[in-house]
C-alpha cells in the first residue's frame, strides 16, 4: 500500500496564459503558491483472486474487473497511461472540496501518478510527474486545463513559472525570508462561495474567445513579471492592489465568471481593509482569495465571515510526496 498527498494551489497572476492553445503562439507565465490542504491517494494491491480486480472509493464506491468501466476518470485514465493492470484499489479523500478553482483535479492526479510510479520502481522526477499529469487530464481526459495546476502540485512552494512555446518550462522559487514569508502570508485569506462548479466547462467559455481577448491576456502575462519585482522587493502592497487590476481585467474573459454569490461575497469584500481579490480558477464559484493590508486580516474574519468557510493559507515547501509506503 502507498499513500500520497499532493496540494491545492492558489493562482496569483497569469491565469489563462498556460492553456496550451495560448502559450505555444506566446509562451506563459504564472505566479503560484502551493498551500497546505491536500488530495490524497491511497494505491492498495488487491490479492490475484479477489472477485473484482478494480476496487475504486471516492464519491462513489465501484468494483470491475475491466478497466474501461471504472467511473473514476483520473484513475482510469491513469491506468492506461502508465500501463498499470494489477489487482488495485484506488481511494480518494481530500482536505477541501473539489470543483472550487484551487487546482484539486490536478492535485489528486498528481497523487495518484505518484502512487503508480512509485508502486512500479518507475523513475520519475517532479518535472516528469507534472508533465505525465497534464498528458492524462489534457490528453486522455480532453479536459481544458493549463499546465500550471499539475505544476504547482508537483513542486510544491511559492514560484514564478515561465513557459516556453515548445512546453518546457522553467521553475524559478521565490525565496522568502521568515519574516517576510509571515508578513506576505497574513495578507492572504481564501474564502468559499459555497458554489462548485465544472472548471473545463468555465475554461471552454475562456478558450472560445482566445483570440478576441487576446490584448487582454497579453496584458495579464505581462503584469505576471511586475507582480514578480513587487514580490522579491518587499513590495508586496502594489503586489496586492495588481491583484485587483488584473482580477478587472479577467472578469472580462468570460460573461459567467460572476454569479451571484461571488457577487455577494466582492460586496463584503470590497472594505477598506482589502487591497485586492479575485476568484480562483476558471471563475463561477468555488473559492475567492482575498488580499489584506497589513494586520487587517483577523479583525476582518472576527467581522465579516463567521459563517464562512475560509482557509489562513501556509506554503507547501514540498508539493506531491509519499506518506505512507
Amino acid at each position: 500500500m502507498i499513500i500520497s498527498k499532493s496540494p491545492f494551489r492558489i493562482s496569483f497572476f497569469g491565469g489563462s496564459t498556460d492553456y496550451e492553445d495560448w502559450f505555444t503562439f506566446n509562451g506563459g507565465a504564472f505566479i503560484s503558491l502551493a498551500f497546505q490542504k491536500y488530495s490524497y491517494s491511497v494505491v492498495k494491491r488487491l490479492p490475484k483472486n479477489s472477485e473484482k480486480k478494480y476496487h475504486v472509493q471516492w464519491r462513489i464506491k465501484e468494483a470491475t474487473n475491466n478497466p474501461d468501466n471504472i467511473k473514476q476518470p483520473i484513475v482510469r485514465e491513469s491506468l492506461r497511461f502508465y500501463k498499470f493492470f494489477e489487482n488495485l484499489e484506488f481511494i480518494y479523500f481530500a482536505d477541501l472540496p473539489a470543483r472550487s478553482g484551487i487546482g484539486s483535479s490536478s492535485a489528486y492526479c498528481c497523487a495518484v501518478g505518484n502512487c503508480i510510479m512509485n508502486l512500479k520502481n518507475i523513475s520519475f522526477d517532479k518535472y516528469k510527474l507534472a508533465e505525465n499529469s497534464y498528458q492524462i487530464e489534457n490528453k486522455l481526459l480532453k479536459e481544458n486545463v493549463g499546465i500550471q495546476d499539475q505544476i504547482a502540485s508537483s513542486f510544491g512552494n511559492l514560484n514564478y513559472v515561465k513557459i516556453k512555446k515548445d512546453k518546457t518550462f522553467k521553475i524559478n522559487p521565490i525565496i522568502l525570508k521568515d519574516y517576510e514569508k509571515f508578513e506576505f502570508l497574513g495578507r492572504l485569506l481564501l474564502v468559499y462561495t459555497d458554489e462548485q462548479r465544472n472548471s473545463s466547462q468555465m475554461a471552454q467559455l475562456i478558450l472560445k474567445n482566445l483570440e478576441k481577448k487576446k490584448a487582454i491576456i497579453m496584458k495579464i502575462q505581462q503584469i505576471v513579471d511586475e507582480a514578480y519585482s513587487n514580490l522579491i522587493n518587499q513590495d508586496i502592497d502594489t503586489f496586492g492592489k495588481l491583484l485587483k487590476y488584473t482580477w478587472e481585467m479577467k472578469k472580462e474573459l468570460s460573461n459567467k465568471m460572476i454569479t451571484k454569490k461571488t457577487l455577494d461575497l466582492f460586496e463584503i469584500l470590497n472594505k477598506k481593509e482589502v487591497l485586492g481579490y479575485k476568484i480562483m480558477g476558471a471563475g463561477g464559484g468555488g473559492f475567492v482569495l482575498a488580499y489584506f493590508k497589513e494586520g487587517k486580516r483577523d479583525k476582518f474574519i472576527n467581522k465579516y465571515l463567521k459563517n464562512k468557510l475560509f482557509i489562513k493559507p501556509e506554503i507547501d515547501e514540498s508539493g506531491t510526496k509519499t506518506i505512507i509506503y
